[in-house]
């Protein structure tokens, strides 16, 4: 059985007229993941680019502590 492909209009019609008025809604099936940060903003993850971040700033914290 063969799925339908992805639609690329993600965000409710509802929504686009009040957030996105006179600009392209982003793409919401582009994303990893998608969350909301601590004011409930909509934030849109690239688990790959994420990941990598955040292992950088451990190795950094690890380094800044005296660990080799």
């Amino acid at each position: 059985m063969e799925s339908a492909p992805p639609f690329k209009d993600t965000i409710p019609a509802e929504v686009k007229k009040y957030f996105y008025q006179g600009v392209e809604p982003p793409n919401l099936l582009d994303y990893d993941a998608i969350g909301f940060d601590a004011d409930h903003c909509i934030v849109k993850y690239h688990n790959r680019e994420l990941v990598s971040f955040l292992i950088k700033i451990e190795i950094d914290e690890f380094i800044e502590m005296g660990y080799p």
